[in-house]
């Protein structure tokens, strides 16, 4: 049986293999697995069978997929209290609270997470220690503290900036301190009060200036972007990654189609996250950022979804991201992510490769994780049926493997 004790070379044979590369799944699979690394991937019948070699038959109902990827998350978040409130806990508090989130995460099968913004150094700390195995959890991707406005959306876990001059200057102190990429938001939000969502609260020409710094260091850039103005900035700015897109104008959220278009042409991915409005709407919770624009909680849910729908059928690419950890949105929504996105675009191998290989590409880690390949790491995930059938499956986890290791 797979355990932590399984030895650097060992197989795993699966009735079925979804690689992430959205091809037709491999019945009787194989993977080696050496040294943290996928060796190869062969039928179940041409796997090696040497002395020093250990072979682990999970079983015909077993089905092995790539470790999944939340393209949008906040370790140092909570379930409970509204995100303007996480700073009120100390240091020590939060990392206790990332390092929980993190654990979480991991043994819900995802093995790679974007942290889009913390306090203070505290993922960077715990990104760290989990790279020198001091701590379990995913492989993150953390940018630190993120550029905002003076009192803007996310001041508390932010860079302040008003102008071009100290937007430059904000992006080279949040990379200095050790960011993987750029966090910046482009608009207001709903977790912040004194802040509302059709409101940009950067200039393009501040935005543009974000983007050149980050990207003359060889980093990328992700935007939280709800207004319709701010989401064009962003497009025109070649923000790499656009979270939430959700075409919101003081009049109500209203879809933009040229704008949409122009989005499509980009090079911009979008993070839609879906989840951070339904799961608190289906839980029976309430979602600050819904109530300030106006609506009743499902019909915004069924609005954004239709947007993202709409999106999808006009090429713009789309990746899942969560936004939790945030009230009614946990560690392992990545999860919920993947069947809203196969729900969306009415394919479940879209909704697995929208946590896989598509998330992989989209915040640039597709070289060693995102499908199950030769030479990619061993970041896999083993469930008990074939979520191809029905994606709810992804949530029978039998096992998770991280660099080759299992997970307790």
């Amino acid at each position: 049986m797979l355990s932590q004790s399984t030895g650097n070379r060992y197989g795993l044979r699966a009735g079925l293999l979804i690689d992430g590369t959205g091809n037709s799944p491999l019945e009787n699979a194989a993977v080696l697995v050496e040294d943290g690394r996928i060796a190869s991937v062969v039928a179940r019948d041409q796997i090696s069978t040497e002395p020093d070699f250990e072979l682990i038959d999970l079983g015909d109902d077993a089905v092995i997929l790539p470790g999944l990827i939340d393209c949008h998350l906040h370790l140092t978040g909570d379930m409970v209290i509204l995100p303007h409130e996480w700073v009120t806990r100390s240091r020590e508090e939060l990392y206790d609270k990332a390092v929980e989130h993190a654990g979480q995460a991991l043994r819900a099968g995802v093995t790679t997470l974007r942290d889009c913004g913390a306090p203070d150094q505290v993922v960077i700390q715990l990104r760290d220690a989990i790279a020198r195995g001091e701590a379990a959890g995913p492989h993150i991707l953390s940018s630190d503290r993120c550029v905002t406005t003076p009192g803007g959306h996310g001041h508390f876990m932010g860079v302040e900036a008003s102008g071009v001059e100290a937007a430059t200057r904000a992006v080279e102190t949040v990379l200095d301190t050790g960011a993987d990429f750029v966090k910046v938001i482009a608009s207001g939000g709903g977790g912040t009060p004194g802040t509302y969502p059709w409101d940009s609260q950067f200039s393009e020409e501040e935005l543009c200036a974000v983007v050149d710094t980050a990207h003359r260091r060889g980093k990328p850039v992700c935007a939280h972007a709800h207004a319709s103005v701010a989401i064009e900035y962003c497009i025109d700015a070649g923000v790499d990654t656009i979270e939430h897109v959700t075409f919101i104008t003081a009049e109500g959220p209203c879809m933009n189609d040229a704008m949409v278009e122009k989005l499509a042409r980009s090079s911009s991915v979008v993070v839609p996250t879906v989840a951070c409005y339904r799961n608190p709407v289906e839980a029976g919770l309430p979602k600050t950022f819904i109530q300030k624009i106006g609506m009743q909680g499902m019909d915004y849910v069924e609005l954004h979804q239709s947007n993202v729908r709409q999106m999808l059928e006009r090429g713009v690419r789309v990746v899942a991201g969560t936004d939790g950890v945030q009230v009614g949105v946990s560690p392992c929504a990545a999860r919920d992510e993947a069947r809203y996105m196969a729900e969306i675009a009415g394919s479940n191998m879209f909704g697995i490769q929208s946590v896989t290989r598509l998330a992989a590409e989209a915040i640039g880690v597709a070289e060693d994780r995102g499908t199950v390949k030769a030479g990619k790491r061993a970041d896999l995930l083993i469930v008990e049926r074939n979520p191809l059938e029905d994606v709810h499956a992804l949530k029978d986890v039998r096992a998770v493997i991280k660099d080759g290791k299992a997970i307790d």
